[in-house]
């Protein structure tokens, strides 16, 4: 009998992990179509930052204390401005802004390879479970950053 409600519980599970999968799926497309929304929903600050504001959002306080760009310096704007297509516009204000739009996108076209067949995307999940995937986030947020700071200290135009 013990055989017999393992193989009655085996597929129960398995139906449970593939629900949750689908679910997790849906929840990462749903997280980057609001990016995706952001982006089409604001107007781009001509400053290059501050873009954010339209969201009812504070000045930032480290811009304002410092004069410098902060870690998310210009990441609202570049949202906007890749939703314009305005590719050099956008790394101009965040280059972490810039790929985390062109992220957002390539998840929603895999969402919808996979969630209308009622399938969760394995791939892209495991991923995101990563510690690789979330050190290479850090590092390119950490180098926007840099590059904002260099590019601010340097004064070049079109970069604060």
């Amino acid at each position: 009998m013990a055989g017999n409600s393992a193989w009655t519980a085996g597929p129960a599970a398995a139906l449970d992990r593939a629900r949750r999968e689908v679910l997790r799926s849906a929840l990462v497309a749903a997280c980057a179509a609001g990016i995706v929304l952001v982006g089409l929903a604001l107007k781009p600050d001509p400053r290059g930052f501050g873009t954010h504001e339209q969201l009812g959002l504070p000045p930032c306080m480290f811009c304002l204390l410092t004069g410098l760009p902060c870690p998310t310096c210009g990441f609202t704007t570049a949202l906007a401005r890749m939703a314009r297509l305005d590719l050099a516009g956008a790394f101009a204000a965040s280059p972490a802004g810039t790929l985390a739009f062109l992220c957002a996108c390539f998840v929603l076209v895999r969402s919808l390879l996979f969630l209308p067949r009622g399938r969760g995307d394995r791939r892209l999940l495991a991923c995101l479970r990563s510690g690789r995937f979330w050190a290479a986030v850090i590092a390119v947020c950490v180098g926007s950053w840099a590059f904002k700071l260099a590019a601010a200290v340097a004064g070049l135009q079109g970069f604060r």
